[in-house]
Formats: structure tokens, sequence, C-alpha cells
């Protein structure tokens, strides 16, 4: 837990903001530990000891996102809210203004210091740790790639060992890189110039500013780009590794501000990364600098309310740290990389965008993708800690239940919007079912954007997603200030007493277990339709070791049972069994009452493998709770056989 400001440092006010690198550290030990709860919680420090243990016992008992917020006014979590890149503003920068640039001439930061060059005309400052280039050698001319340059090299430099050869050709290669960049910087028409330092040392960075501000005048920006990756899971970290990684962005920010006039200053550009955000395996250390620099920036945000702080938490970069292997990772995870023109220009944008927030993510599309919903939360699915999916077996395999889905998705909505309440959703879709082993735990997560308004309503697009991204679900969630009032009931349905008594029925059609066994009794099933009464839920505590909340939003049971009610219909009226894949729209009027509901499902279409109805669900006084219209199922005669295999069974 951390005292930050109980807003997990985004307010950004006075507080020390190395306590935020928590946040980042367990976000990536989740990823690795994922048998493991790993919950960082900032708690407001004007809170009491004796009021903090209790918020911090209480949201312990609920499983959620990794970073929690907790103040007087409630639990906050973290959401991504798109923007638009900013589009112009106020000119941080005037032509000859002195810009310090960390991060080399070479890859990421030569083109940032370009995209300043073309757009400001400042004097340029490029800090790195390769030497400064001298004259190449004239027999190295001819050779261009690096095993081109490992064969000149050793037909030349006698005496030189493989690895001293290779060491060499980059070292050419890394010169002819700074050479390049300094040319396009004179022709960009920036004076520039290239400095060796090594921006863990306050001496050489203090020495650094002082010749700069003699030379050219005073520090008005500045760019740490600094960084350097030691990617090994927590638990193989190293001293060495961490000095490294954690030294060189944040140590090296430090010395640069104690080196600098801060008063002087108009741009203060921290290059943070997507990992601080998301965690990722491996780079414990690199989202503990990174999420460093985000608190950082926000307190500096508010000191200097003249320049314009931007901590921009990059995804990767073509150029960057990111080889073919890593592509092909992103890629896998639906992340583009983002090409160093673009970047450069996101990066004079954000200098432009005054007001703009004092940090922000920056993750490139896969060509032709839609844009990426943020993650809400997590959860490891297991039968150990989620009980309930043993009672929903298909063919041998444990199925997350849409009814659950739903709830989760509502919950993916929720997490960004607090205050909100849960109203409904539209164009429910199952795209894959999850499927659940025994001994095995599955990860899903739910995505979730940001809200649009739209007819009285917050509409947000929610997806549930599985192993390497694949996706499983999704809807668009309706959230609302309050619910709305319901209007009268409507439909009727008709028709004979259902032929089998439920328990016969629950042996010979359905494949539920006994938890989800909610149907009470079905007093009307015909060609109009089918008419139940069932169950409604036991509190989510029952279902699942950690739930997310301690109520639910919809009603698993009541939505479950009414599902049941239509396979007994299609049984019935079509000769076989059906499963959910669609619903058009849902409103819900109320909670679900605790003595169960009455479902009215009259069927608008059928055809061969398909079947369509809208569903109510009635309170005891026949006032509508619920809605559900264009709800269709997926009618299939195979599915007798796989109802009736409904034992788990482990996976080969």
């Amino acid at each position: 837990m951390t005292r930050l400001d109980g807003a997990l440092g985004f307010e950004g006010r006075e507080q020390d903001p190395s306590f935020g690198g928590l946040a980042g550290l367990l976000k990536s030990a989740a990823r690795e530990w994922k048998q493991a709860r790993c919950r960082a919680v900032d708690a407001d420090p004007s809170l009491g000891v004796d009021e903090t243990a209790k918020l911090l016992v209480k949201e312990l008992g609920y499983d959620g996102p990794v970073e929690a917020a907790l103040s007087a006014e409630g639990v906050r979590v973290v959401a991504l809210i798109e923007r638009a890149v900013p589009s112009g503003g106020r000119e941080p920068l005037a032509a000859g203004d002195v810009v310090i640039v960390t991060g080399g001439a070479r890859g990421v930061t030569a083109a940032a210091a370009l995209a300043l060059a073309k757009a400001f005309k400042p004097r340029l400052v490029l800090v790195g740790r390769s030497p400064l280039p001298g004259t190449e050698s004239s027999y190295l001319s001819a050779a261009r790639t690096e095993a081109e340059l490992r064969q000149t090299i050793a037909a030349h430099e006698k005496g030189l060992s493989p690895k001293d050869i290779g060491r060499r050709a980059k070292e050419v290669l890394a010169g002819r890189e700074i050479r390049e960049t300094m040319a396009l910087l004179a022709a960009a028409g920036a004076e520039a110039r290239y400095r060796a330092v090594d921006v863990r040392d306050a001496g050489e960075v203090a020495a650094l500013v002082a010749e700069t501000v003699r030379d050219l005048g005073p520090v008005r920006g500045i760019v740490h780009g600094a960084g350097v990756l030691a990617d090994k899971k927590v638990l193989d970290k190293t001293a060495e590794n961490l000095d490294a990684v954690l030294d060189t962005k944040l140590a090296g920010l430090r010395h640069l501000l104690d080196a600098v006039k801060l008063r002087d200053l108009r741009l203060l550009a921290l290059f943070s990364s997507s990992t601080a955000r998301y965690g990722r395996v491996g780079q414990s250390d690199y989202a503990v600098a990174n999420e460093v620099l985000n608190k950082a920036a926000r307190v500096l945000a508010r000191r200097l309310p003249d320049c314009r702080t931007a901590s921009i938490g990059w995804g990767p970069w073509d150029g960057g740290m990111v080889d073919a292997g890593l592509k092909k990772l992103f890629a896998e995870e639906g992340v583009g990389v983002i090409g160093l023109a673009e970047g450069g220009e996101h990066l004079v944008a954000e200098a432009r965008a005054g007001g703009a927030p004092a940090e922000t993510v920056v993750i490139a599309a896969l060509p032709g993708a839609k844009p990426a919903l943020a993650v809400a939360y997590e959860r490891d699915l297991s039968h150990e800690t989620h009980p309930f999916l043993s009672a929903h077996v298909i063919n041998g395999r444990a199925v997350l239940p849409l009814a659950m889905t739903a709830e989760w998705l509502a919950h993916g909505a929720l997490h960004g919007h607090p205050g909100l309440v849960f109203s409904g959703f539209e164009d429910l879709r199952v795209t894959k079912g999850v499927t659940v082993f025994p001994g095995r735990a599955t990860t899903i997560r739910v995505h979730a954007g940001a809200a649009v308004r739209r007819d009285g309503f917050f509409v947000v697009s929610a997806e549930l997603r599985g192993e390497k991204g694949a996706l499983h679900a999704s809807a668009r969630v309706l959230l609302a200030a309050k619910r709305m009032s319901p209007p009268a009931a409507s439909l009727i349905v008709k028709g004979p007493a259902y032929g089998r008594k439920i328990e016969k029925a629950y042996r010979e059609v359905l494949f539920h277990g006994p938890e989800l066994q909610n149907l009470m009794s079905v007093p009307a099933c015909g060609p109009e339709g089918v008419v139940a009464e069932v169950k409604t839920s036991l509190p989510p505590s029952s279902w699942m070791r950690v739930p997310l909340r301690d109520r639910w939003l919809l009603d698993p049971s009541a939505l479950d049972a009414a599902f049941q009610a239509v396979i007994l219909w299609t049984q019935d009226q079509m000769g076989a069994p059906s499963l959910p894949s669609f619903a058009a729209k849902y409103r819900q009027y109320g909670e679900f009452p605790e003595r169960g509901v009455r479902v009215v499902a009259k069927a608008s279409r059928r055809g061969d493998s398909r079947a369509c109805a809208d569903i109510e669900f009635l309170d005891e006084r026949g006032a509508l709770v619920a809605r559900m219209e264009g709800y269709e199922c997926t009618v299939d005669a195979a599915l007798a056989l796989a109802f009736r295999h409904n034992a788990a069974e482990a996976a080969v």
C-alpha cells in the first residue's frame, strides 16, 4: 500500500513519485505469478489509520484490477480514455531555444530530435553513451552491413578476437548512424551537437549543462529518452540489472533537473513506456522506472505551470529496442509498432498540447485493425476458484455461461465509470466459448473503451478476451446516472404446461449441474413460446472464491435459467436443444428480487438451425424487472449428445 494522494498519483499532489513504482512492479508480477493475487492500493494520506485499515480489508476481499485508490469518496480504478492526437496549441519553443535530448543520436531519440528540429528550429544537444565517432577508415567504406564489416575488419585489423571484431563492427555502424543524424539535423536547419555523457553520473551531467548554458544559452527543453532493458523475471533480477534500468531513467532525470534552472524550462518530455501501464513479463524494473517517471511528470506539471510537461507511455517503436521476434510477439497481442517518423510527429503534437494530460499512453494499431480497448481487469478461471464452472459442462468441458459473460462485461464497463449504474447492453455476441479444464487455470481479460453519450446513456464498448487475445464475446454496455422507470410488461405466451417434471428435464434434456438448476416450474411451453418460474442468484461469494463485487449487476441465475427454458422449448417444438449466441437488446429496470422471477419468452422466428425470442423478467407483482429483445440461439441435434457428456474432463 502507498499513500501518494488516494488517486494513484493522478492528482499530482506533492508526494514522492518513487512510491508510484510499486504499481509498476505489481502489474508485471501479476503477469508472471498467475496464481498470486497482486494488488497495489494507494490510500489518501488524509484518511486515519483505522479508517484506512477497514477500507483496505474490504477492498482486498474482492478480486479486481491490480491498481486501486482509496479515499473518502470510495474506491477508484484506472481507465484509459481514448483521445485524438493533439492538433495544435501553444508553441513551447522558439527558434534557437536550447533543448537537451538524452538517449543518443540513433533510432528513437534521433527521430524525436529530427521532428523537433523541423518543427521548432532549436539548438539541440544530443546525449548518448556511444563515443563521438571519429573519421572512419577508408577501407571500411565499401562494407555496408554488419556481416560485411566483420569480414573487412578481420582482414585489416589483425589480432582481434571474434568478440572484439563484433564490437568493432557495431561501433562503426553506431558512428555512421550518429553522423547521419547530425547531417539530417543540419539539413533541417537546427544547430546540433553530440556529447557522450553517462546520465547516471551527476558530475558528468552537471558539466554538460554548464557547457551548454555557457555556449548556447539557458536550457528551455529536456527530452529524456535514455533507457535500457535487462529482461529477466522478477525472481531472477540482480542488483546490477536494477541499477542499470532504474538509474538510467530515474537518476538520469534527477541529475538533469538538479543541473538546469527549472524556471527556464518550457518543455519537459519524458519517454515512459506502455509497460508501466500494463506490466510485462520480464520487465518489472522497467515498469517501476517508467511508473515513477509518470508520477514525477504529474508533480512537475503542477510545479511548472509555464512548462509543457508530458510523460509519454510509448508502445514499441520500429527501430527502437524491438527486433523481428518482438514484433511478432507484439502482433500476436494485437499491438503494432510506431513508425519513427510518426512517433516524432506525435512528440511534437504533445509538445504543443498545452493543458493536455501530463501522462499518456501511445500504442500503434496493427494495419487494418480497429482501435484496441483498454484492459479493465483480468481473472484466472479454474474449477477451484470458480466452482460454478463445474455445473456448466458441455461435452466434457466446462464452458463459461453467457449469463456470467454478460455480468463481467458490465463490470468491465463500470470499472472506468464509478458512480454510474448498469442499465443494459446491446449486441451481446458470443464469438467463441471460454473453456476451463480441471487442474488448469484459464486467463480471461475484460476490455472496455471510453464512454460515448447516446440517447441518455453512457455507451461503453466491452470485450472478453482470452489466451493470446482471442475474442470470446463482445457487447455495448449501457450505463446511466440512474435506472429508467419500467414500462408495462407486454409479452403474453399461452400453451400447455411443459410435459416433463423439472427433475427429469435436468436429467434428460438439460446439462446443468445442481448449482445452476434454477428452473422451478414451466407452466407453459407451446408454439408461442415458454413461461418459467425461476430462482434468482445467491450472493457472488457463493459462486466464486473472490468476487469482483458483493452484489450482482445483472442476475446470472435468472438469465441462465431463461436460456435453459428456451432449450426446453427448442427441444419440444423443434426437436433439438440449443445454446445462446446473441442478444440484440437488454434493458434492466431494477435489481432482481430474492424470491425469484417469472420468465416469459415469446418466440419471434425459427429456422432449421436458429430460433429467436423476446424475453421478459417479471417480479411477483407482474412488474417488469428486465427485458431482452432479439435473443438468438443455435439449434443443433448434435448438442443432445454433448449435453449428456456433462462431467468435466482434464485436458489431454
